[in-house]
């Protein structure tokens, strides 16, 4: 799957973990100050499966 990327997209991955009928999110600040919530994951790097990315 990994060689059929293709430059300028970016291929990102994300999880839902649920555990005690809660929902896993990831809290990140930018340096503008924003503020956000996101599922757990990340971009996928050439060379690197979907799996290994998250």
């Amino acid at each position: 799957m990994t060689d059929k990327l293709i430059p300028g997209i970016r291929n990102a991955v994300r999880a839902v973990i649920i555990r005690d009928e809660s929902v896993l999110l990831q809290h990140k600040v930018y340096e503008s100050g924003r503020e956000v919530y996101v599922l757990p994951g990340g971009a996928q790097e050439l060379g690197e499966s979907l799996t290994d990315a998250l």
